[in-house]
């Protein structure tokens, strides 16, 4: 049985670019990767952060010398909001502006975090983030996403898989983003690793979807 719980955001220095995430991990991904599955609510985005497949869809900005001080509304350094199943966060680290919202889900039995989705503030109506999936799934299929019976997309691959769970890099375009805003669920499906099993089925509730990632959106600008 599973339940679903919200995550939220540590230090991170990651803003959205436009390239797609195509490319694998690097090295440096790894390590970084491999800190990001020891904790349970850093896990979505300490991936953002090391991977090199989401440094083509993710970007480091720099605070120009001599620019006034970044800070969110009310001079906070830090915002933890909640639209019904999705969590906004938001820091300013090094003078930089780093916000997603994300949403999880783990075994109720155990506390065990087995699924996890977060995204990153759109450009240009489009937004990317990270999927984290449990072991025993065939990473050498797609990923498939759909909202109702609309599919996003034509499917999502994995790039690594480390302690803490396979990480699946993934983006909408405005026209999905669109969809997933309208939708009430979007579902994530995978192929299990074993034969005859039926396919792994996570369904992720879009409620506060549309108000969370405006959110997003806001605070980062």
């Amino acid at each position: 049985m599973f339940v679903r719980r919200n995550v939220g955001i540590s230090a991170f220095c990651v803003m959205l670019a436009t390239a797609p995430t195509t490319a694998a991990f690097a090295q440096e991904s790894a390590d970084v990767l491999e800190r990001m599955v020891a904790g349970s609510h850093e896990v979505v985005a300490q991936a953002a952060q090391g991977s090199e497949s989401l440094g083509e869809a993710l970007q480091i900005a720099q605070a120009p010398q001599g620019a006034p001080a970044i800070t969110l509304p009310n001079g906070a350094s830090s915002i933890t909001e909640t639209f019904n199943d999705w969590t906004v966060n938001c820091a300013v680290q090094n003078d930089r502006k780093i916000c997603a919202t994300s949403q999880a889900q783990g075994n109720r039995q155990t506390g065990q975090q087995v699924f996890a989705i977060e995204l990153y503030a759109s450009q240009d109506g489009a937004s990317n983030g990270i999927l984290i999936l449990p072991f025993g799934l065939d990473i050498q299929t797609p990923v498939a996403l759909r909202v109702g019976e609309q599919a996003l997309g034509s499917g999502a691959e994995f790039t690594t898989c480390m302690p803490g769970g396979c990480i699946v890099p993934i983006a909408f375009p405005q026209a999905e983003l669109d969809v997933l805003k309208r939708g009430a669920t979007l579902t994530v499906t995978a192929r299990s690793a074993s034969a005859g099993s039926e396919p792994a089925e996570f369904v992720v509730s879009l409620s506060g979807f549309t108000a969370a990632i405006d959110r997003v959106d806001q605070l980062a600008q």
